[in-house]
Formats: C-alpha cells, structure tokens, sequence
C-alpha cells in the first residue's frame, strides 16, 4: 500500500491542482463582460505511476496546460463578416448625406430648373415686359446658386471621406503597432513558461485583430513561434512579427481634393496601396467615393454645364431689348464640364441684355425666347437622349437606389456578423451558471484532498506513537 508520504504528495498534488481549476474557474467569472476573452480551461493528467513489486501505484494528479477555448475558423469568420459589415455601414452613412439632399424639394434642382423654364417661357409670352426678363434674370441666378451650394456640400462629403480615411490609417497605425509588441511579448512568455500559452495576451491580440477588420478586411497568418503576420486587403503587409508598417496619407495629383494612402517603406520609399484595401470603414469610404460620390459630382458639372451652354449659345445669337446683337453669356462657365457647378453664375446684369428676338428691331418678336425655353424640353443630355430634368431626375434615382442598396446589404451583413459573433461567443464565451457549477464542484474536490492531507497526518502521527512504544 502507499506510504503516508505517498499520501501526503497524492493529497499535495490533488491540492494544488484544485488551487488552479479555482482560479481559473474564478478568472473566467471576473472576464465574463472583459470583450474578446476566452473561456479558460484546466487540462490535469495522473501523474506517472510508481512501480512497485505488486504492481503500478499511483502518485496524483496534475496539470498539463491551462487551455484557451479558441476556434480558428470562427475566430477569422468573425473578423471577415465584422469587416463586410462596417464596409456597408460606413457606405451607407455617407449615402444617405447625398441621397437626402438630392432628394429634397428645398435643397434640390428641380424647383430651379422648372423656375427658370416657367419664367423664360412667360417672357416668350411677353417678350417687351421687362419685369419678365428681371424674374428670368433671378431664377437663372438662383440655379446658379443652387449649382454652388450642391457642390459645395459635395465638397463637405469629401472632406468627410478624406477624414474618415486619414482617422482610420491612424487608428490602423495604433492597432498594427499593438499588435506588433504582442508578438513580442507572445513569445517572451512562452518562452519563459513551457507549460502552456499566455492565454491572456493571445485573447488581447485577438481582440485587436477583430478592431483591425472594423478599419479593413485582413488576412492573419500564424508564425511557428506564436506570431501573427497581419496582411491588409489585396495583400500588403501592416504586421510582420515584431514590426508594424507605417501608412501615411497624401493628396492625389490626379485628383484634386482627393487622398491617397501609402506604405511607407526604408529610405523614405513609398508604395501607394489606396486600391489595395477592401471593405472595412476605410474600404467602405474609398468604394463611397469612388462609386457614389465622384460620379455624382461628374453628373452635376455636367448638367451644370450644358444647362449654362444651351442657354448662353442661343443668347448670344439673338437681339436684346434694344435691338443689339446680344453676343452675351448668361452665365459664367468654365470651358469644359469639370468643376462647373461650383464655378457657374449669372453673368448678365440687366434683363434687357436677354436677347429674346431672333430678328433685330422686330417688336414683340419672342422666338429667341422661345429657343431658349424649348431646350429645357429636348434631350440634350447623355448622348442626347434626357433632358436637364429627366437627367437630373435620374441622378436622383440613382443616388437613392445606390443609398436603399447600402441599407439593405448593411442590414444583411449587420446580421451575418452578429451571427458570427454569436458563434464565437457559444463556443468560447464565460457561461456563468456552469462556472458556479465548476466553483462548487472543485470545492468539494479540494476538501477531498484536504481530507487525504488530514488522514495521511494522522497516520503518520500513530505510526510515530507506534515506534516511540
């Protein structure tokens, strides 16, 4: 039978195992609200038996590891459908800003571009009324005005894009650094301790990996020694162990008022790596930008600038009211379509320089007027086949189909992540009743060892009563 030291390092050994499912029982317990924490596990194993010439006797128990539940695969589904989802929602976001705006009856084209139809109209009803060529005059230059106000606020949204980018390298900066000095200390600590991983520091990094994909859809690669190499949509390096890349932002010469976002490498090289991200905040405000709001832009110099060319190519080949060649523009352009809403505004000051006559000293003569009213109603925009309203009709329409697609697949995408999230949280996540079921459970085991403690003390103290007789 085993002797009473058998017993003592039995009862030892069953102790100190029981001391380490508590606090692990109780760690989990105090983590239960801690975001990104992983239920932690005590794995014991009966310790190597002790031969005897009646056969294996037993020495205890004890701990091999203190295992993390952690599921890789449900790990990365959360980080790709959470980087999915924010690309949506930051989509949509910056959606609506346009869609509403376009859309509003106070903020729109359309009352300013049926004003200024309706007024040229009446004065060709009245050509000599000069009250008719002054309301022409302030219509005309409240659609100049409505122009420069849209612009302006396309400007804002790009101002908010550019900050959105510039916010989101930096905080994506933070994170890869973060995460760098993680691996550092992964390393460090599982070199000091061959027993098992830093459960902890692997749970931190984890959970700066899934705030790396709310930024940018990434790709995380394990190293043999505990590292993680971190790589960022279309494949550019932001963490190779220990080191974290440095992204930058700079102004895109290509396009005004644009940013472009760089790698920046050794010996102040640069690799511009702006089409390289993939969904995410800052995907999703590149995709904005590049699907939605320059297009929309382009759609509204264009109809600023053939709006203002239609009507200034028939005013300068009629008479005005005094019977002068006209020769004059209504409306100040540029030359081509890039810029011109923010550029266009009323040029003519007197409504006497209205040349609505074709034919000069002819009284009452209105066909000029006319020319200019009807081509408000031909297509001659997009390839001639809409006109200024229709065309602007359709930007509208696509604005809000574009803004209606980001909410649904927002909403999609809101739920197929939270269902990952779900996932991840079953499987790894602290459940309290079963932990209050271990804490009771290992109590009673750790009073059984203490028991095994107490009766190998007390044999030990008769065998010593036994010899001292």
């Amino acid at each position: 039978m085993a002797s009473t030291g058998d017993m003592l390092s039995i009862g030892k050994s069953a102790l100190l195992t029981t001391q380490q499912g508590l606090a692990t029982s109780s760690h989990n317990t105090a983590n239960v609200s801690t975001p990104g924490y992983n239920r932690q596990s005590v794995l014991q194993e009966a310790q190597r038996p002790e031969t005897t010439p009646g056969g294996y006797i037993g020495r205890g128990v004890q701990t091999t590891t203190i295992r993390r539940n952690y599921d890789q695969f449900l790990t990365s589904n959360e980080r790709t459908t959470t980087a999915v989802s924010q690309n949506w929602q930051q989509y949509e976001e910056l959606g609506n800003r346009i869609d509403q705006i376009f859309a509003q009856t106070e903020t729109g084209l359309n009352d300013p571009l049926n004003n200024l139809f309706g007024s040229l109209y009446d004065l060709a009803q009245d050509p000599t009324s000069q009250a008719a060529r002054e309301v022409v005059l302030t219509n005309a230059d409240s659609l100049a005005g409505r122009f420069n106000m849209l612009a302006d606020y396309l400007s804002t949204v790009q101002q908010e894009v550019n900050k959105d980018v510039t916010q989101g390298v930096a905080d994506l900066n933070d994170l890869a650094g973060k995460v760098a000095e993680l691996n550092i200390q992964i390393v460090n600590a599982s070199n000091q301790s061959a027993s098992g991983p830093p459960n902890d520091l692997l749970d931190q990094r984890d959970r700066l990996l899934l705030e790396m994909s709310r930024l940018t859809d990434i790709n995380v690669y394990q190293e043999s020694n505990g590292m993680v190499n971190v790589y960022a949509g279309k494949g550019f390096a932001l963490v190779l162990s220990g080191r974290a890349s440095q992204l930058s932002t700079r102004p895109d010469q290509r396009a005004p008022g644009h940013l472009r976002v760089v790698l920046n490498g050794g010996n102040g090289s640069v690799m511009d790596v702006t089409d390289s991200f993939r969904d995410g905040r800052i995907g999703g405000a590149l995709d904005f930008q590049n699907q939605m709001l320059d297009p929309t832009r382009a759609k509204l110099d264009e109809l600023a600038y053939q709006v203002a060319k239609e009507l200034n190519t028939v005013n300068r080949r009629g008479f005005d009211a005094s019977g002068r060649r006209s020769g004059d523009d209504i409306f100040q352009l540029t030359p081509t379509a890039q810029g011109a809403a923010s550029a266009i505004k009323l040029q003519l000051k007197d409504g006497s320089q209205i040349a609505a006559a074709t034919k000069r000293g002819k009284a009452g003569d209105n066909s000029n007027a006319l020319a200019m009213a009807k081509s408000f109603q031909e297509p001659t925009m997009d390839h001639e086949t809409q006109t200024f309203v229709g065309f602007y009709a359709g930007m509208v329409g696509e604005a809000g189909a574009q803004a209606r697609s980001a909410q649904i697949n927002r909403q999609s995408y809101d739920q197929i992540a939270e269902q990952a999230s779900a996932a991840k949280r079953n499987q790894g996540g602290v459940n309290l009743d079963e932990e209050a079921a271990n804490l009771v459970r290992l109590q009673q085991e750790y009073a059984a060892a203490a028991q095994i403690i107490a009766v190998s003390d007390q044999v030990f103290q008769e065998l010593i009563n036994a010899v001292r007789q």
